[in-house]
């Protein structure tokens, strides 16, 4: 629905969008524009609706899910590009489907005053001062909703089974990936739940509570001693409840938590040391149910014995009774009289049932008809009926005491893997139930409850969800959540899941229910009674259209006539609506080959009073082609199609086109469908005409089959139609007949012709950036960015100021830049436009003293200068080295090592690769030392940009590089670079480097290159490691020059270990310090003397 009225707008806010400040780090922050944040009502649809699944604001995805109603968040702060371009979209929205008893929204109340309207009977949708972008044009909003399981008044849909037909899977590769709910301790089916808006785990001393579709997580701590087993669940859609108590010998309760909240609602006792060897809190499994207004769950407690305990709800939770039992099961199930378990055996084929509204007994009943041992066991709530699955895959649907099978369904695919043994929650949404396999190929089915056949099928690999390939089967059992269309797939020690399976799911309405609700709804249809209705034709219409899966989906305005909206869906679908001479209801009737044409009347020259005409279509007069035109949901956009029939264009040497609009389809395939019936029906030798008949043919109806023989009019008993009886005019008794020769006795070749474009858009999605590289930055970088002057000041007030430095490579070629997302403690907000720097991936290991790489997966190499730098960015900023590149030949490079503050180091296969120079940005705030700032980078495509929650954080945490001396370069031991120096037989060695300036180096030195004049009041420091190059054993400071000796005595009689060299100025150490190992040798040194020991044996002591 791209169109909603809206109804109301006001309560503006206009909030400042600041960006950088306007001296780089000094003056004020400068205004970039913007942020409009505006309340809104918007009336869609009569309701109710059943839910809503997306919205869509400038053609971007704000919300994709299954909403039923109620508030929903929406948290995409840059659909439209973030700060830096459009803005986009947060806040609090609510849906208001339109019930007959729906109260006055609060929001509305709350600015508006108390008069405002409750709006039932009115599907709207309020934005609660919703931030709508950057932009004083709002955007356009779009809907996707269904409206088809409830009547006006509320009340169920006629032959709800049938309403909602499947018209296709949308693309499952760009849905909503689903919530990665993290790894979780814990174990068992009982360990998790799903109900409502929320999904629960105890994690040992914790529950925690993900709020859908948001994934926003609430965490309870547990303080009455940690359940074990099975220590949670959910009661109705908005309680979270934990068995908690010491494990032995004290009481244990049961805490009701609020799901909304986690605030502690009640807490019930549940056992005591009188109840014997329940009394240990060793968790507990529980399922509930309303029946007529009142929530019951059952308990049930498993420990040293086992015990059923009921309790009830009646504004809080008390026990019912409390029974002992002898029976463990593996799944609980929970209906209207009868709690149901499938027995804790290897290949059960009985189900443990339990009466709860008489006297308590642990029966076991064995369900009629079964094919293989039973995996699960449910309960139908809508249908109250008990479903059960087999190992084998068959289906069967039971009455609720298990005497009578109903229907089964055999010969399904695989539905075992360890997923369906125990499925905790089975619903899917109306009419609907889900199974998970997690055999070899991992699919999700959607089984429809009146007929027991598969809906739909989703191949996991197929699709876009988060972590489709980390489940074995180990793994607890799943559960479906009904409200969201979700699949929530536990993992005890692995990544817990959340997808949501029916949120790309479209269903359209059965013509049959369309036409039946515009003739007796007494709101805005004609008002008919039911009783006004031929049920009977109206379901097997219903049957057909359900079976042909011809479903419709299209709007009604009331400015057109309620009968001529009726004309519109008969032409959809091909069928007539007549008031019978008979019964005097409705019937609807389907033009189809739904009859034996050696049983169908036959009309005779005896039976015609009169002809009035009768003629016959000239292949000239013929269309040959037909232009449907209709509503193609999966592009948003209008569609065509165009099919041909072949014959006919052949025979009459030209191709004569007509144009049919069925805007209430909206898929290609059942355009295609609708095509090839209209173009058979006006194609060539088509008999048409009128006629009067006796009143033998009185109780011919509109639309019935007949056969017409007439030697003189050349028809030999071809099937017509009946079109528009009359009854005369009561000076005669003749029936007026229009006849069409029917459609489904014509022979012709069709050919379907795709009229749509080939054209694919070529951008690609937008993806996240890598490699980047975001650190603290170096001082050369910061003298460049801000100014000496400005540098200067800022470090005078604050030496460990800093400022954060980011670069990034493109993701793909058509990847335009990313906005700067910066979060330095209250959240991540944009900042600036990034330019994409060159960049890649080492090819191969990179040795300490290697000085030519090569760069495989990259981007922009082209722009590589000589003499500018790279980082090879390294697991943390201490193993990040910065480069200088000498000379590039494609992705072949000389670089010069260990530049600026940087040491030379060895590399892994596969390190990122960043050139910054010059295509590098900050958000230029000043930090200092310890602070820690997060970053995301959002690239920007032709498609849009990348989402926030899509985008990895790099963070860091500044360390005062800036005002830190540069260590000394060049650095030698023995007259070694790099080590290990082998020196058993000296007793002092030589190291040596060369100076460097922080101050004067505008101009990058490689690590090789000569000294130069060193930095006022810097010194060298060489400090001895032990062998394990993490102790210091021996510091010499304060050195001048570019040389000095160390003795062996500072190794500390180690016998080897490791000489680091760095620099000092004011308190500063350098940046990284650059170390090489030395082996000591087998000396052992006597008052300074080294001792070479030869083989002989030396006596140290008395």
């Amino acid at each position: 629905m791209e169109d909603p009225n809206v109804t109301w707008y006001g309560d503006l806010a206009r909030n400042a969008i600041k960006g950088a400040r306007r001296y780089m780090l000094f003056g004020p922050r400068q205004i970039l524009g913007y942020k409009y944040s505006i309340g809104m009502q918007m009336g869609l649809c009569h309701g109710p609706a059943d839910a809503m699944f997306e919205i869509r604001a400038g053609g971007k995805m704000a919300f994709q899910g299954v909403s039923p109603g109620g508030r929903i968040t929406i948290n995409k702060p840059d659909l439209f590009g973030g700060d830096q371009s459009e803005g986009g979209i947060v806040g609090d929205v609510d849906l208001e489907m339109g019930a007959p008893d729906q109260l006055q929204n609060d929001y509305l109340v709350g600015v508006l005053g108390e008069d405002v309207s409750a709006y039932r009977g009115v599907f709207t949708v309020v934005l609660r001062r919703v931030y709508l972008g950057t932009s004083a044009y709002i955007k356009a909003w779009a809907f996707r909703l269904q409206r088809i399981l409830l009547r006006s008044d509320g009340s169920p849909q006629w032959y709800a089974e049938k309403a909602a037909i499947q018209s296709e899977i949308l693309d499952f590769t760009k849905g909503d990936p689903g919530l990665d709910l993290g790894t979780q301790n814990g174990s068992g089916d009982g360990g998790w739940d799903t109900s409502g808006d929320y999904v629960t785990w105890s994690n040992l001393d914790t529950i925690r509570i993900w709020t859908l579709p948001t994934g926003t997580l609430r965490t309870i701590p547990i303080s009455q001693g940690v359940a074990i087993g099975h220590p949670v669940a959910m009661a109705g859609e908005d309680q979270v409840v934990s068995r908690q108590g010491e494990l032995i010998g004290s009481d244990t309760f049961l805490k009701f938590y609020s799901a909304s909240t986690g605030s502690l609602e009640q807490t019930l006792p549940l056992t005591t040391s009188s109840d014997g060897a329940v009394n240990y809190n060793s968790g507990f499994r529980m399922v509930d149910l309303e029946v007529d207004g009142d929530r019951y769950a059952m308990v049930l407690l498993e420990a040293f014995a086992l015990m059923w305990v009921l309790i009830k709800k009646t504004g809080s939770w008390s026990i019912e009774w409390k029974h002992s039992g002898t029976e463990p099961v593996r799944t609980l199930a929970m209906g209207k009289s009868f709690f149901y378990g499938v027995p804790d055996e290897t290949a059960p084929t009985e189900i443990v049932m339990i009466p709860w509204t008489a006297a308590f007994a642990e029966n076991r009943v064995t369900p009629p008809g079964l094919t293989a041992s039973i995996r699960n066991c449910s309960y139908l709530e809508d249908t109250d009926e008990v479903l059960i699955v087999c190992a084998n895959s068959d289906l069967f649907v039971y009455t609720p005491d298990l005497a009578t099978m109903k229907r089964m369904s055999s010969g399904n695919p695989d539905m075992g893997g360890v997923g369906s043994l125990s499925a905790k929650r089975i619903n899917l949404g109306p009419g609907r139930i889900g199974l998970y396999s997690n055999s070899s190929v991992k699919r999700v089915y959607a089984i429809l409850v009146h007929d027991l056949s598969i809906d739909y099928t989703i191949k996991v690999e197929e699709t876009n969800f988060v972590d489709k390939a980390g489940f074995q089967p180990s793994q607890p059992p799943y559960g479906f959540n009904a409200k969201h269309g979700g699949l929530l797939i536990p993992g005890s020690s692995v990544k817990s899941v959340f997808w949501f399976v029916a949120s790309t799911i479209a269903f359209d309405m059965n013509p049959a229910h369309i036409i039946r609700e515009c003739l007796t709804d007494a709101t805005w249809g004609m008002g008919y009674h039911d009783g006004d209705i031929d049920d009977e034709s109206f379901r097997a219409a219903a049957d057909t259209f359900y079976a042909e899966r011809f479903g419709l989906s299209l709007k009604w305005y009331r400015e057109e006539q309620i009968q001529e909206f009726v004309t519109v869906i008969q032409s959809h679908a091909d069928a007539y609506v007549f008031l019978s001479r008979t019964t005097g209801k409705y019937k609807l009737k389907p033009i189809r080959k739904d009859y034996d044409i050696d049983t169908i009347r036959v009309v005779t020259e005896d039976d015609v009073v009169e002809w009035t005409e009768v003629v016959r279509r000239q292949p000239a007069e013929a269309v040959s082609s037909v232009n449907v035109k209709f509503y193609d949901r999966a592009s948003r956009k209008d569609g065509s199609h165009i099919v041909t029939n072949n014959a006919q264009a052949m025979q009459a040497q030209e191709v004569i086109q007509a144009t049919r609009e069925y805007p209430g389809i909206n898929t290609r395939e059942l355009a295609v469908r609708a095509g090839t019936r209209d173009v058979l029906s006006l194609g060539a030798g088509m008999a048409s005409g009128r006629l009067k008949v006796k009143r033998t043919l009185e109780d011919m109806e509109p639309g019935e089959p007949f056969r017409l023989v007439s030697e003189r009019h050349g028809l030999s008993g071809e099937v017509m139609r009946a079109v528009d009886p009359g009854f005369g005019d009561g000076r005669s008794n003749a029936i007026g007949l229009k006849f069409l020769q029917d459609v489904f006795n014509l022979g012709a070749a069709v050919m379907a012709d795709s009229s749509g474009s080939d054209w694919e858009n070529p951008s690609s999605a937008p993806a996240p950036a890598s490699p980047r590289l975001v650190w603290e930055m170096p001082y050369r970088e910061l003298r460049q960015m801000v100014g000496d002057v400005q540098l200067a000041a800022t470090l005078a007030a604050d030496p460990d100021a800093g400022l954060m430095q980011v670069a990034a490579t493109r993701p793909s070629a058509d990847a335009a830049n990313a906005v700067i997302n910066v979060d330095a403690g209250s959240g991540f907000t944009d900042v600036d436009t990034l330019d994409f720097a060159p960049g890649g991936f080492l090819a191969a290991a990179l040795a300490i003293d290697d000085t030519e790489i090569v760069v495989i997966t990259a981007h922009d190499l082209d722009d590589v200068a000589i003499g500018s730098l790279a980082a090879i960015v390294g697991p943390s900023p201490q193993a990040t080295e910065v480069v200088r590149i000498d000379a590039v030949d494609g992705g072949t490079m000389t670089i010069a090592r260990g530049c600026l503050d940087t040491v030379p180091q060895a590399h892994d296969a596969g390190r990122a690769i960043v050139f910054f120079d010059d295509f590098s940005l900050s958000d230029f705030e000043t930090y200092s030392a310890a602070d820690t700032v997060s970053v995301k980078l959002l690239t920007t495509t032709g498609l849009g940009t990348l989402e926030r929650s899509a985008a990895p954080t790099d963070s860091v945490v500044m360390d005062s590089r800036a005002i830190r001396p540069l260590r000394p370069a060049n650095v030698t031991v023995e007259g070694d670079r790099y080590g290990p120096v082998d020196a058993p037989s000296l007793s002092e060695f030589l190291v040596e480097w060369a100076t460097r300036n922080r101050l004067t180096e505008m101009t990058p030195l490689g690590w090789t290159d000569a000294s130069v004049d060193p930095e006022a009041g810097a010194t060298a420091i060489i400090e001895v490691l032990d062998p394990t190059g993490a102790t210091v054993v021996t510091t010499h400071s304060g050195l001048s020059g570019t040389d000095y000796t160390v003795p062996i005595a500072s190794f500390g009689g180690n016998m080897s270990g490791f000489i680091r060299v760095g620099a000092e100025r004011d308190g500063h150490r350098e940046w990284q310090a650059h170390q090489i190992e030395v082996l000591v040798g087998n000396e052992l040194v006597l008052d300074g003397v080294p001792l070479t020991l030869g083989g002989e044996i030396l006596f140290l002591g008395a």
